[in-house]
Protein backbone atom coordinates (compact mmCIF):
# COMPACT_ATOMS: atom_id res chain seq x y z
CA UNK A 1 0.00 0.00 0.00
CA UNK A 2 2.84 2.38 0.85
CA UNK A 3 4.51 1.57 -2.46
CA UNK A 4 1.29 2.41 -4.32
CA UNK A 5 0.97 5.74 -2.51
CA UNK A 6 4.61 6.62 -3.24
CA UNK A 7 4.16 5.66 -6.89
CA UNK A 8 1.06 7.86 -7.18
CA UNK A 9 2.78 10.76 -5.42
CA UNK A 10 5.84 10.50 -7.67
CA UNK A 11 3.78 10.50 -10.87
CA UNK A 12 1.41 13.26 -9.75
CA UNK A 13 -1.56 10.90 -9.61
CA UNK A 14 -4.01 11.51 -6.86
CA UNK A 15 -6.22 8.56 -7.64
CA UNK A 16 -8.66 10.94 -9.33
CA UNK A 17 -8.50 11.58 -13.03
CA UNK A 18 -10.05 15.01 -13.46
CA UNK A 19 -12.20 15.09 -16.58
CA UNK A 20 -11.92 17.97 -18.94
CA UNK A 21 -9.26 20.01 -20.60
CA UNK A 22 -5.83 20.54 -19.11
CA UNK A 23 -5.34 23.74 -17.16
CA UNK A 24 -3.01 25.23 -19.80
CA UNK A 25 -5.64 24.74 -22.52
CA UNK A 26 -8.26 26.43 -20.36
CA UNK A 27 -5.93 29.33 -19.63
CA UNK A 28 -5.05 29.74 -23.30
CA UNK A 29 -8.71 29.85 -24.40
CA UNK A 30 -9.62 32.33 -21.65
CA UNK A 31 -6.64 34.56 -22.54
CA UNK A 32 -7.39 34.45 -26.27
CA UNK A 33 -11.02 35.38 -25.59
CA UNK A 34 -10.13 38.29 -23.29
CA UNK A 35 -7.55 39.61 -25.76
CA UNK A 36 -10.02 39.32 -28.64
CA UNK A 37 -12.57 41.44 -26.79
CA UNK A 38 -10.20 44.28 -25.85
CA UNK A 39 -8.63 44.27 -29.31
CA UNK A 40 -12.04 44.67 -30.93
CA UNK A 41 -11.97 41.33 -32.74
CA UNK A 42 -15.52 40.02 -32.30
CA UNK A 43 -15.07 37.23 -34.86
CA UNK A 44 -12.13 35.69 -33.01
CA UNK A 45 -13.99 35.96 -29.69
CA UNK A 46 -17.17 34.40 -31.14
CA UNK A 47 -15.15 31.46 -32.48
CA UNK A 48 -14.31 30.56 -28.87
CA UNK A 49 -17.94 30.43 -27.69
CA UNK A 50 -19.76 27.18 -26.91
CA UNK A 51 -21.42 25.39 -29.80
CA UNK A 52 -24.10 26.19 -30.76
CA UNK A 53 -23.46 29.83 -30.07
CA UNK A 54 -26.24 31.40 -28.03
CA UNK A 55 -27.64 34.39 -29.94
CA UNK A 56 -27.69 36.63 -26.87
CA UNK A 57 -24.08 35.84 -25.97
CA UNK A 58 -22.94 36.35 -29.55
CA UNK A 59 -24.63 39.76 -29.59
CA UNK A 60 -22.97 40.68 -26.30
CA UNK A 61 -19.54 39.72 -27.68
CA UNK A 62 -20.09 41.79 -30.83
CA UNK A 63 -21.27 44.81 -28.85
CA UNK A 64 -18.44 44.62 -26.30
CA UNK A 65 -15.71 44.19 -28.90
CA UNK A 66 -17.04 47.07 -31.02
CA UNK A 67 -16.09 49.61 -28.35
CA UNK A 68 -12.45 48.48 -28.59
CA UNK A 69 -12.19 48.31 -32.39
CA UNK A 70 -10.67 51.77 -32.94
CA UNK A 71 -8.37 51.85 -29.91
CA UNK A 72 -7.26 48.51 -28.54
CA UNK A 73 -6.85 47.80 -24.88
CA UNK A 74 -4.35 45.57 -23.14
CA UNK A 75 -4.94 42.48 -21.04
CA UNK A 76 -2.81 41.99 -17.95
CA UNK A 77 -1.44 38.47 -17.68
CA UNK A 78 -1.42 36.07 -16.00
CA UNK A 79 -5.06 35.81 -15.08
CA UNK A 80 -6.45 34.44 -11.86
CA UNK A 81 -8.37 31.18 -11.86
CA UNK A 82 -11.20 30.00 -9.61
CA UNK A 83 -12.61 26.73 -10.94
CA UNK A 84 -13.91 27.35 -14.45
CA UNK A 85 -13.67 31.15 -14.05
CA UNK A 86 -10.71 33.21 -15.22
CA UNK A 87 -10.26 36.90 -14.37
CA UNK A 88 -7.93 39.23 -16.24
CA UNK A 89 -7.18 42.90 -15.70
CA UNK A 90 -7.45 45.26 -18.66
CA UNK A 91 -6.69 48.87 -19.50
CA UNK A 92 -7.36 51.06 -22.49
CA UNK A 93 -8.56 54.35 -23.88
CA UNK A 94 -11.76 55.13 -25.78
CA UNK A 95 -11.49 58.26 -27.91
CA UNK A 96 -14.63 60.03 -29.14
CA UNK A 97 -15.06 62.15 -32.27
CA UNK A 98 -15.57 65.36 -30.31
CA UNK A 99 -12.11 65.13 -28.73
CA UNK A 100 -13.02 63.71 -25.35
CA UNK A 101 -11.62 60.41 -24.22
CA UNK A 102 -11.98 57.92 -21.41
CA UNK A 103 -9.18 56.00 -19.77
CA UNK A 104 -10.58 52.68 -18.59
CA UNK A 105 -9.21 50.10 -16.17
CA UNK A 106 -11.03 47.04 -14.91
CA UNK A 107 -11.43 43.27 -15.03
CA UNK A 108 -12.87 40.83 -17.51
CA UNK A 109 -14.34 37.55 -16.24
CA UNK A 110 -14.35 34.58 -18.61
CA UNK A 111 -16.35 31.47 -17.67
CA UNK A 112 -15.43 28.27 -19.46
CA UNK A 113 -17.09 24.96 -20.12
CA UNK A 114 -14.06 23.22 -18.70
CA UNK A 115 -15.59 19.76 -18.34
CA UNK A 116 -14.96 18.89 -21.98
CA UNK A 117 -11.63 18.20 -23.66
CA UNK A 118 -12.19 21.28 -25.83
CA UNK A 119 -12.86 24.20 -23.45
CA UNK A 120 -15.20 26.90 -24.75
CA UNK A 121 -16.50 30.16 -23.33
CA UNK A 122 -19.98 29.90 -21.83
CA UNK A 123 -20.24 33.47 -20.53
CA UNK A 124 -18.20 36.58 -19.86
CA UNK A 125 -18.60 39.91 -18.16
CA UNK A 126 -16.40 42.86 -17.62
CA UNK A 127 -16.52 45.61 -15.12
CA UNK A 128 -14.78 48.90 -15.28
CA UNK A 129 -13.16 49.70 -11.97
CA UNK A 130 -11.92 53.15 -12.96
CA UNK A 131 -12.91 55.60 -15.68
CA UNK A 132 -11.07 58.87 -16.08
CA UNK A 133 -12.81 61.35 -18.38
CA UNK A 134 -10.79 64.00 -20.12
CA UNK A 135 -10.53 66.06 -23.30
CA UNK A 136 -7.67 66.75 -25.64
CA UNK A 137 -7.70 70.34 -24.38
CA UNK A 138 -7.18 69.12 -20.79
CA UNK A 139 -4.24 66.98 -21.77
CA UNK A 140 -2.25 69.83 -23.34
CA UNK A 141 -2.80 72.47 -20.65
CA UNK A 142 0.21 73.41 -18.63
CA UNK A 143 -0.04 73.37 -14.84
CA UNK A 144 -0.99 76.71 -13.32
CA UNK A 145 1.30 78.71 -11.05
CA UNK A 146 -1.27 78.93 -8.27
Amino acid sequence: MLAFALCCAATGCSGYDAPGAPLTAQRDIAQRFARSIVRGNAGAAEALLVDPRPAGLSWLVTRSAARWKAHHGTVHLPGQRAGDRWTFGFAGTHTHQDGRFERLRGHILVILEASSQRPRVTFFAYRTDAVKFSTHHDSVLMPSNR
